[in-house]
C-alpha cells in the first residue's frame, strides 16, 4: 500500500478504504456493487489530467484546512490595508467631500474598541463594577427612587417654565401631552396594575430624543442627513419603475412611483435579513430599550424593528415569541407597528414635499413611547418568560434563503402581497368616503347645508385635540381634519391633503395652514394607526399564531387607540420644541414664512412678494438676534440686530 499511497497522496485512512476494495467488493455493504478497485480505477483516473486536477484541488483544500487561521488573517489585512490607503486618499483628494465616509469610520474604531474591550475585559468590568453598583442600587431602591422621581420631575417643571418663559403658547403643547397620559391612565385596562418605570422611561427617552433632535444643531443636523441619504436611497427605484412602466410612470405616481419603493424596499430589507445587518442593528437598540425600560427581550426587540421596517414585517423578528407572550406583550407589538411607520416613507413623502426629518425624527421618538404608553394603556397581569437579548437573537428565525439573489427574489415576492393589500385597501377606502360624502351632501342639502362632508365633520370633532397638541387655533380645524383622514382612511391620503395645504401655502392661496402647524402635522400623521391597518395586522399575526386570533381581536382596538395617543404625545413634544414664526420689521406688509423650525438656529426662508424668496443659507440664533427686512434701492436687505435678551446675556 505504501507505493499506492505516495502514488495518489492518499492518507493512511484511505489507503486502508483502497485495500478493501481491491480484495474484492468493499466490504461490509455487498449490495453496493462497486467493483474492483481496478473498475473504480478505470472509471475515475482513467482520464490523466482529471486524476492530478483532483489530486491538486484535493491537497489545496487540506493545506486551507490546516492554515485556515494564517490565511484568514492574511486576508483581513490586506482588505484593512487596502481601505486605509483608500481613506487616506480620498482623504487627500478631498477632505470636504469624505465628512461621511470619516464618520463611517470612526464609528466603525469605536464599536471595534468596544468589542475588543468587551471580548477581553467584559466579565471583569461587570463583576467588579456593574454588579456592586447594582447591588447598592437595589438594596436602597425604595428610598433612591423618590429622590430621583423629585429630582426628574421637579427639575423638568423648572426646565420647562425657563424654556416657554418668551412663548407661554407652547404651554399648551405641555398640557396636551399630561392630557393624553390621563386619558391613557383613566381608560387602563388595569390602572392599579400599571409598573410606572417603562411609561416613565419611554416617555423620558421620548423627551431627551425630542430635544436633541429639534434643539440641538448636530442633533437637527445627523437627522436631516440621515433622512437626506436614505430618501436618495430610494431614488434608485425609478430605474426599475422606468424599465417596466415606461418613462411617463410618474404619470401614475401612486402605483407606479409609490407601490414600486415597497417591492424595492422589502427585496433589500430581505438582503439585510440574510446577511444578519438587520438583527446585529435591532440587537443593539433593543438591549437599550430593555435595560432602561425593563420590558421583555422579545418586545424590545420588536420596538426596535418597527424604526426601520414596517409593522408587518418586524413581525418576522419576533415570530418565534408570539405564541409565548403575554396579552400585554403581544398589545405592546402591535401599538409599535401602529404608531411608528417604515423607512419606505422616505422614498414616497418628501417629494410631495413632506420634510424627511422630521419623519425620521417622529419613529425614532414614538419607538420607546409607545411601549411606555402600551404598559400605560395595558398593564402587564400575566407572569412573562424571562429571556435574554442574547437568548431571543439565538432563537431568532434566520433567513430560509440560500444566498443574496434567493433573498432579494423573495424579499420581491413577498411585497406582491403587501401592495396589492395596500392598493385595495386604498381603492376601498377612498371610494367609500367618496360614497360617504355624496350621502353627506345631498342630506346636508335638505337643510341647507350645501358643503357638509366627512372632512368638515372631522375638523370640528378634532379641533379641541389638535389645539391641545399645539396647533395655532387659526389653523385646528384643517390639522383636525388630516386626524380624521389618518384615522379613517389612511395616512398617506392624508400625507397627500397635507402636501395640498402646503403647496397652497407657497403660492399664496387659501386654505393652507402656517410652518409651525406644517410640522406639527408631520408628527401627528407619522403612524399606521388607522383602521385599515387594523386588518393587515390582524391578519398577519393570525397566520402566525392561529390559536390566539380571538385574544388579537379583542386587544386590537386598544392597539389602535394606543397607536395614536403615542403619535399626539410625540407631536406634543415636536410642537413645545418648536418656535414660532418671525416677525420681521418693516414697514412693508410681506408674507413670511419659514421652512425650516430649529429654533433657536433656524434656517430662514421667506416669501417676499415680488422681490422673490429670501434665503439666508445659514443658522440663526434667533433668541439673541432679531431679523430685521428693508428695501433699499430695489433690492431686499436683511440685518440681525441683538434684541433685549442678548442685552441682559452678554
Amino acid at each position: 500500500m505504501n507505493d499506492i499511497e505516495e502514488k495518489f497522496s492518499w492518507n493512511e485512512e484511505e489507503a486502508d478504504y483502497v485495500k478493501d476494495i481491491t480484495e474484492g467488493t468493499l466490504s461490509g455493504n455487498e449490495d453496493d456493487n462497486l467493483g474492483t478497485f481496478t473498475d473504480i480505477y478505470e472509471r475515475e483516473y482513467s482520464n490523466t489530467c482529471t486524476k492530478y486536477t483532483s489530486i491538486s484541488v484535493r491537497n489545496a483544500r487540506v493545506y486551507c484546512r490546516r492554515h485556515r487561521g494564517p490565511i484568514v488573517c492574511t486576508i483581513q489585512a490586506v482588505l484593512v490595508l487596502s481601505y486605509a490607503a483608500y481613506f487616506i486618499y480620498a482623504c487627500y483628494y478631498d477632505f470636504n467631500n469624505t465628512t461621511e465616509l470619516v464618520v463611517f469610520t470612526i464609528l466603525t474604531l469605536l464599536y471595534l474598541l468596544y468589542a475588543l474591550l468587551r471580548d477581553k475585559k467584559g466579565e471583569v468590568i461587570y463583576a467588579k463594577c456593574m454588579v456592586p453598583i447594582g447591588a447598592v442600587i437595589d438594596s436602597h431602591w425604595n428610598i433612591l427612587k423618590w429622590v430621583v422621581y423629585v429630582l426628574v420631575f421637579g427639575g423638568l417643571t423648572i426646565f420647562i417654565l425657563i424654556d416657554t418663559r418668551y412663548a407661554r403658547q407652547q404651554l399648551m403643547s405641555v398640557v396636551g401631552f399630561c392630557t393624553i397620559l390621563l386619558f391613557c391612565f383613566v381608560f387602563s385596562k388595569n390602572p392599579s396594575k400599571v409598573r410606572w418605570r417603562p411609561v416613565l422611561w419611554g416617555v423620558i427617552i421620548q423627551f431627551l430624543l425630542g430635544v436633541f433632535i429639534l434643539r440641538t444643531y448636530v442633533g437637527y443636523a445627523l437627522f436631516e442627513w440621515l433622512s437626506y441619504a436614505i430618501a436618495y436611497f430610494f431614488t434608485f427605484v425609478d430605474y426599475g419603475a422606468e424599465f417596466v412602466f415606461g418613462e411617463d410612470f410618474e404619470e401614475h405616481y401612486f402605483a407606479f412611483k409609490v407601490l414600486p419603493i415597497i417591492i424595492y424596499f422589502s427585496s433589500v430589507i430581505n438582503i439585510l435579513y440574510y446577511l444578519g445587518v438587520i438583527q446585529f442593528t435591532v440587537t443593539k437598540i433593543a438591549w437599550i430599550i430593555q435595560n432602561t425600560m425593563t420590558t421583555s427581550a422579545a418586545e424590545s426587540f420588536n420596538a426596535a424593528g418597527n424604526i426601520f421596517i414596517g409593522q408587518t414585517e418586524s413581525l418576522l423578528l419576533v415570530r418565534s415569541f408570539l405564541a409565548d407572550m403575554t396579552v400585554s406583550e403581544l398589545h405592546a407589538v402591535m401599538t409599535g407597528g401602529f404608531s411608528t411607520m417604515s423607512a419606505d416613507a422616505l422614498g414616497v413623502y418628501p417629494p410631495l414635499g413632506i420634510e424627511a426629518v422630521h419623519i425620521v425624527a417622529a419613529s425614532v421618538m414614538s419607538a420607546p413611547a409607545a411601549l411606555g404608553i402600551s404598559k400605560l394603556f395595558y398593564p402587564e397581569m400575566e407572569k412573562i418568560k424571562h429571556m435574554s437579548n442574547d437568548e431571543v437573537a439565538a432563537k431568532m428565525d434566520k433567513s430560509d434563503a440560500i444566498n443574496v439573489v434567493d433573498a432579494a427574489a423573495s424579499g420581491a415576492t413577498m411585497a406582491v402581497l403587501v401592495v396589492g393589500f395596500i392598493a385595495a385597501n386604498l381603492i376601498a377606502f377612498v371610494s367609500i368616503l367618496a360614497l360617504c360624502n355624496g350621502f353627506l351632501g345631498w342630506f346636508g342639502g335638505m337643510v341647507g347645508v350645501e358643503d357638509l362632508t366627512f372632512q368638515l365633520i372631522c375638523s370640528y370633532v378634532f379641533m379641541p385635540l389638535a389645539f391641545l397638541i399645539g396647533v395655532e387655533w387659526a389653523d385646528c380645524h384643517l390639522v383636525a381634519e388630516l386626524i380624521g383622514l389618518k384615522i379613517f382612511i389612511n395616512e398617506y391620503v392624508a400625507y397627500i391633503r397635507l402636501a395640498e395645504l402646503i403647496e397652497n401655502g407657497d403660492n399664496g392661496v387659501e386654505p393652507s395652514i402656517s410652518d409651525r402647524s406644517e410640522v406639527i402635522s408631520t408628527y401627528i400623521l407619522c403612524g399606521f394607526d388607522n383602521i385599515s391597518s387594523m386588518g393587515m395586522v390582524l391578519g398577519a399575526m393570525s397566520s402566525m399564531i392561529p390559536h390566539r386570533k380571538s385574544e388579537l381581536s379583542k386587544i386590537i382596538t386598544r392597539a389602535l387607540i394606543a397607536g395614536s395617543c403615542t403619535c399626539f404625545s410625540t407631536a406634543c413634544i415636536a410642537a413645545w420644541r418648536l418656535f414660532t414664526r418671525i416677525k420681521t420689521k418693516s414697514g412693508l406688509t410681506w408674507q413670511s414664512r419659514m421652512c425650516k423650525l430649529l429654533w433657536p438656529y433656524t434656517l430662514v426662508t421667506m416669501n417676499i412678494g415680488k422681490y422673490g424668496i429670501l434665503k439666508l443659507d445659514k443658522y440663526i440664533n434667533l433668541f439673541y438676534y432679531d431679523l430685521k427686512v428693508s428695501i433699499k434701492n430695489g433690492e431686499c436687505v436683511f440685518s440681525l440686530v441683538p434684541n433685549h435678551r442678548a442685552k441682559c446675556f452678554k
